[in-house]
């Protein structure tokens, strides 16, 4: 009786081995589709060559489903990775304009001059330009009106412009509108506006309030209509 049993323990390794090799399952689960196998067909009365054959071709199966499994997840993780790398390049798409008013009062007098920033990741100097062509073509000057043109700033990265007290209260509205028409022009879509934050200062003996004001322009896709000017 032993030795009957040590035989087929002599004799089931090769099988699973053989599996194993093949396949690329484990020994358990080798073990258990040999198992499952012979149980399928018969038990003892099936010869080993037919059980290997049926357990192979269990493992087969396995094997393909195992293949199939990663190559989903392979796909998830490049769709993940893809996606965060889409989100990298849209984030900070967008060109903001801060519009800050400094108002100076004394005894005798109220004056007021107003600047006006460009900056942004998608500001470029042939947008500025365009800006400031459009602004010397399409905006009257009135009363007095000064409008200096945008101009890069030490930074590198923002560029600025300002108008007079005239300027402010005649001509304003008209500046702000030739911009935003540009802006579309060159393919970007009005995403929103920051109210004004308000301060005050005291700078020798006048006293100065402050205004900021924020919009912000964005272009998310990269081949916009209009794109072609930048």
């Amino acid at each position: 009786k032993h030795t009957k049993i040590a035989n087929l323990k002599k004799m089931a390794p090769p099988m699973e081995k053989k599996l194993v090799a093949a396949y690329g399952i484990t020994w358990a689960e080798a073990s258990k589709m040999l198992k499952d196998a012979r149980q399928e067909l018969g038990g003892r009365k099936a010869s080993d060559d037919v059980v290997y054959e049926a357990a192979a071709q269990m493992a087969a199966e396995k094997m393909s489903q195992n293949q199939q499994q990663e190559q989903r997840d392979e796909v998830k993780q490049h769709q993940k990775r893809l996606s965060k790398a889409q989100r990298k390049e849209n984030r900070g798409r967008y060109v903001t304009l801060k519009k800050t008013l400094v108002k100076y009062h004394d005894r005798h007098l109220e004056a007021s001059e107003k600047e006006l920033v460009l900056s942004g990741k998608l500001i470029t100097s042939d947008l500025v330009k365009e800006i400031n062509h459009d602004l010397k073509d399409d905006v009257t000057l009135l009363n007095g009106a000064k409008l200096d043109p945008f101009e890069l700033q030490k930074d590198g990265r923002s560029y600025k412009a300002r108008m007079n007290h005239n300027c402010h209260l005649y001509c304003e509205e008209e500046v702000l509108t030739c911009i935003f028409e540009t802006m579309e022009d060159f393919g970007f879509n009005y995403r929103v506006h920051y109210d004004p934050e308000y301060s005050n200062h005291h700078i020798a003996a006048k006293k100065a309030s402050y205004s900021k004001e924020v919009f912000v322009f964005s272009r998310p896709n990269p081949y916009a209509a209009g794109t072609a000017h930048c």
